[in-house]
């Protein structure tokens, strides 16, 4: 295992509606490269409770639980959220505390997160992040190629990827905190 999907992800990968994250999941799954915090599980439970009867979420939720492992809440993990939060609110940077406990989880397990929101864990000292981009909130029209950005995370690309990366000028680059982000380059690498 080596990523920690952030429940942002998991939304998306669930509502069924963005092909490249869908097909990345599930080659993840597969490999067995990706899991979820027991923080996103209990996330994704409470909006379940909220969905109508009818909503076709909510059975994908239950199978979705059945092949995606979920790592469980640890005492090395709770021990680095209390001053994980107690640092970013002196910063003058809180997030949310569902935020602050997955944060604190990826950093315990020494997981990369993978998460639409880099705003929100961009502060977090040491955390390593997958991103496609900056968010610009719920209202921002999230579109198929900056999804496919956000799909390469799992590892080598596919032929077809490799294809469509060549022409892309968004490249993965880690920062000195060990931040992973999309970089602009006149140069592209597969």
């Amino acid at each position: 295992m080596r990523y920690l999907l952030d429940t942002n992800i998991v939304s998306y990968y669930l509502r069924r509606s963005l092909p490249a994250l869908e097909e990345r999941v599930n080659d993840a799954l597969k490999h067995r490269t990706i899991a979820i915090s027991a923080i996103t599980r209990a996330e994704l439970r409470y909006g379940q409770v909220g969905m109508t009867p009818e909503d076709r979420r909510r059975p994908l939720i239950d199978s979705f639980f059945l092949r995606l492992p979920s790592v469980e809440w640890s005492n090395e993990a709770a021990d680095i959220y209390g001053p994980l939060k107690d640092t970013l609110k002196r910063q003058g940077r809180p997030i949310g505390d569902m935020d602050t406990l997955i944060a604190a989880h990826a950093l315990a397990e020494k997981l990369i997160l993978v998460t639409r929101q880099h705003r929100h864990f961009e502060n977090v000292p040491g955390l390593n992040l997958k991103t496609g981009g900056t968010n610009r909130g719920l209202n921002h029209e999230i579109t198929q190629d900056s999804w496919t950005r956000i799909a390469r995370w799992t590892g080598p690309l596919t032929t077809r990827e490799a294809g469509a990366r060549a022409t892309d000028s968004m490249n993965w680059s880690t920062s000195t905190s060990g931040r992973t982000t999309p970089t602009r380059s006149s140069t592209s690498t597969s």
